[in-house]
């Protein structure tokens, strides 16, 4: 299984970056379908399981083939290779029941065929750029080719094409893929999304690995799982943002942050009932020196044999917490 650090952009002398291990496009594919559509509830991808990967959104499931080829085209979706019985499209027509969606993901798909082809929108999935149906005149030369009966009929009305916003380039999609992570509310800098997607292309791995006969839990990253991924690299961000600004020796930062560490085992409780003190309006007012002493001379109250780091690391997380509110409420 590739690790985590090989996943990292690792930075050269340059400023340069350098490949992602293990990264390619069908991953790139199953990252942005995480990242614009976690938000939604009961929202979940298994990764190798009925097709390349699966969406599922409370009780249905979006079947999704990604083909990362260059110049692919109508026929080449319906060709039946020398040695294979199955074409592109008579693999992705195949999965689920009738009435699922299917998607083929790709890059570079013929030009004429996609000018043929209808503009659709499903309802179902946020992606940015433009999903396709075939025409009525494709649907007749996909029917007679692939010798189509009633059931296939059926699902291949429930067929669409996406061409992803992104060529077959790990480096182009990494970028990409940071744009959106950071319209979508990461706030932190592209080296720590450069961190989040590696997390997050983990465990896609690791999902991937799971035999399909297992539990289809096993399987599942789900919006839980990732909006508290999200949360954490975010909320990281906003910790070192604030501790920065601090008029503190470098020294004192590392042990602070080294505190960081200790909070939600040891100092939940102290942080939740600081936390129901803190008045937002009159923080705001306040440099965060000062609002960060102000919050640190609660805890004390709260907790008298606190350490001050901990006190301090807990100060800087309530007072991030706290400035949360104003955007989500």
């Amino acid at each position: 299984m590739t690790t985590l650090g090989e996943y990292l952009m690792v930075m050269n002398d340059n400023g340069g970056t350098t490949a992602i291990r293990g990264f390619n496009y069908q991953k790139a594919s199953i990252m942005l379908v995480l990242l614009k559509n976690f938000k939604k509830e009961c929202f979940a991808v298994a990764p190798e399981r009925g097709d390349d990967f699966e969406v599922h959104l409370g009780n249905e499931i979006i079947y999704v083939q990604v083909k990362g080829t260059k110049q692919l085209s109508l026929n080449n979706l319906m060709t039946r290779k020398k040695g294979e019985s199955n074409s592109i499209l008579d693999k992705s027509l195949a999965v689920g029941k009738k009435n699922d969606l299917r998607k083929i993901f790709l890059w570079d798909f013929k030009l004429t065929d996609r000018d043929g082809m209808e503009i659709s929108e499903d309802g179902k999935l946020n992606l940015p750029q433009t999903l396709y149906k075939f025409s009525d005149s494709q649907k007749d030369k996909i029917k007679k080719k692939l010798n189509l009966d009633e059931d296939g009929n059926k699902r291949l009305d429930k067929q669409h094409i996406y061409i992803t916003p992104f060529i077959n380039n790990h480096e182009v999609a990494i970028d990409f893929l940071i744009g959106v992570a950071i319209r979508e509310g990461f706030s932190g800098e592209a080296n720590q999304v450069r961190l989040f997607l590696g997390e997050l292309g983990t465990v896609i791995d690791q999902k991937s690995e799971k035999k399909v006969e297992s539990d289809i839990a096993e399987k599942l990253i789900t919006d839980e799982y990732v909006t508290t991924l999200f949360n954490s690299f975010k909320n990281d961000t906003d910790f070192k943002e604030v501790l920065d600004s601090l008029d503190l020796t470098i020294m004192q930062k590392k042990a602070i942050s080294f505190s960081k560490l200790k909070i939600n085992q040891l100092y939940s409780a102290t942080k939740n009932e600081v936390l129901l003190k803190l008045s937002l309006e009159n923080l705001m007012t306040q440099s965060e020196n000062d609002a960060i002493n102000e919050i640190v001379e609660m805890i004390q109250e709260v907790d008298k044999k606190i350490e001050k780091n901990i006190a301090i690391a807990i100060a800087i997380e309530c007072y991030c917490e706290i400035g949360d509110r104003q955007y989500d409420n």
